[in-house]
């Protein structure tokens, strides 16, 4: 066993359970964060090593301390995160041209601040090779003007973590992203829209895993 903590934000039965498993198999004990207390447990069940539940809503951001003390208590400070934000809030994306101050506000709030707000609490502890691994959609680098409102959020947190990047880099602790050109299996945002085929989980569990591992470029896209 490594004695390494990976801490999953945001923990989907597709990427984050997938992501879990890949780095289980590596030897780091896994702390899944999500706000479903049932599929908490059932991915869990299904993860063959050392891993823990956490039930938390990541948009309450005056309670990311508190999960995050719980976390380094029970698994240890974690040495790699990942967080996957929402694609679209309030229910559809929205295209740009009707895109205004409050709907754009309400749109970063959950990508940007919740991935500001995670990194500032974690970052202090995490030790010399760490790692803070990021899934944003394809529209974040192409645009995409009918779902506009996730394309510039994600925009936002990939430019978030090339500065990370950028600045944490003589502390030997990499932030990438990897960039998801599409609906992945399994997940919830292919039940949404009826995707039958799609991105293997599996396959986008080992990019992180080389992302984490080799830190030789910033993002691997996926499509």
């Amino acid at each position: 066993m490594s004695g390494k903590t990976l801490a999953v934000f945001g923990a989907g039965p597709a990427l984050g359970l997938s992501v879990a498993r890949r780095f289980a198999a590596e030897g780091f004990k896994i702390a899944l964060v999500a706000r479903n207390p049932e599929r908490l447990a059932s991915s869990v069940e299904r993860i063959d090593g050392d891993a823990a539940a956490f039930t938390a809503d990541l948009g309450k951001h005056e309670e990311i301390d508190a999960l995050v003390g719980a976390i380094e208590e029970k698994c240890g400070p974690p040495d790699v995160m990942t967080f996957s934000p929402a694609g679209w809030i309030d229910g559809r994306p929205l295209p740009v041209i009707d895109l205004d101050p409050r709907a754009l506000t309400r749109q970063l709030r959950f990508p940007l601040l919740t991935a500001t707000a995670l990194v500032r609490r974690v970052l202090p502890r995490m030790a010399t090779g760490g790692s803070i691994l990021m899934a944003l959609g394809i529209s974040a680098l192409r645009p995409m003007p009918f779902i506009a409102s996730i394309g510039v959020a994600h925009a936002a947190v990939r430019a978030y973590l090339l500065n990370l990047n950028a600045e944490l880099a003589t502390r030997d602790i990499y932030a990438g992203a990897l960039i998801v050109g599409g609906a992945i299996v399994g997940s919830d945002a292919a039940s949404s829209v009826g995707a039958d085929g799609g991105l293997d989980p599996d396959e986008l569990a080992e990019a992180y895993w080389q992302l984490h591992v080799k830190r030789d470029r910033f993002e691997h896209i996926a499509e």
